[in-house]
């Protein structure tokens, strides 16, 4: 145990560096409001959009796909997101978007991926394959899902559930270049194009500058979440910050975890259903709710907390997935 809380830390500790840079970097007036600004907006139109088409493409959607474990994540995903549109009914438009992405996207790659790997590394070497493998489609798989949520949960409640503002979300969506960058990952995968694997100079080239893009974005976006970070708001919100914590980090992966063991995945399928939809808030999400106009110091409160307390939450699903 004392070894998994170790671990844990040292994946969650380098986040953490990054959003105290971050705070530091506001605080001696280094990066100004408007370069703030300029830089949610590449990290926006070109890092993430770079990371997605890389850690799309580069996975194999085809191979070790799990059909019940997919539904089963894509049913808990809706499910949240349901449930939480009503629930956060009388929340501000610009608060309601960051509480909803808040819940409903989660930081897979940077913390999921770890705890995987982790858990991975007490298991034999083929169950260790199987459980990673599996994870990394659902992730390929979750990805785009995540996207899309969380871009329907920032402008839908700008908008309003009418057939109106259904039209506009869904053209705003359409032309978002989150879910671009998705659909050219999916379509690199099941094409199986060498992108990323290849020796041919040209695509080598192309492949490079895309990872190198892609790499810079979450650094970046864990800056920006420092910048944006109200200490302030946090000690006023405290009710809603936990609120969302909770339904995050416990809520939504118990509901997995019982739609899982409905339909009856095992071990390997299971931990990885369940490790994915426990991770804490995307840092992403803040130069996202930046740029679709919801409350990003919310946002960044969000994705502060929710990762502080993952610690907790992956220990505790840790010693339920046994």
């Amino acid at each position: 145990m004392i070894s998994h809380v170790l671990a844990l830390l040292c994946v969650i500790a380098p986040v953490f560096a990054l959003i105290l840079l971050g705070r530091a970097l506001r605080g001696v007036g280094l990066v100004t409001e408007a370069g703030a600004a300029d830089l949610h907006r590449v990290v926006y139109w070109v890092g993430l959009p770079a990371q997605l088409v890389v850690a799309i493409g580069s996975s194999d959607v085809r191979a070790f796909a799990d059909p019940r474990a997919i539904v089963v994540a894509l049913a808990a995903y809706w499910l949240a997101f349901i449930a939480s549109w009503f629930a956060t009914a009388r929340l501000p438009p610009a608060e309601r978007g960051s509480v909803l992405s808040g819940v409903v996207r989660g930081n897979g790659a940077f913390i999921g991926l770890p705890v995987i790997l982790l858990l991975g590394s007490t298991l034999p070497a083929s169950e260790r394959e199987r459980v990673t493998s599996i994870y990394l489609v659902l992730l390929g798989i979750m990805v785009p899902c995540f996207n899309i949520g969380a871009m329907i949960g920032f402008m839908l409640p700008r908008h309003g559930l009418t057939g109106a503002g259904l039209r506009r979300t869904v053209v705003e969506s359409l032309t978002n270049p989150l879910l671009i960058g998705c659909a050219i990952g999916i379509g690199i995968s099941l094409s199986r194009v060498p992108l990323f694997t290849t020796t041919e100079p040209v695509e080598h080239a192309a492949a490079s500058a895309l990872t190198m893009l892609g790499n810079a974005a979450v650094p970046l976006a864990l800056l920006l979440v420092g910048y944006q970070l109200d200490v302030a708001l946090m000690r006023r919100r405290v009710a809603l910050l936990a609120t969302t914590s909770v339904v995050k980090l416990l809520l939504v992966p118990l509901l997995t975890y019982a739609l899982g063991r409905w339909a009856g995945l095992d071990r390997a399928a299971l931990t990885a259903v369940v490790v994915l939809m426990a991770a804490p808030t995307a840092m992403a999400s803040v130069p996202m709710a930046r740029v679709l106009g919801a409350d990003a110091d919310l946002m960044a409160s969000i994705v502060v907390v929710t990762t502080a307390f993952s610690l907790f939450g992956m220990l505790l699903w840790l010693a339920v997935l046994g």
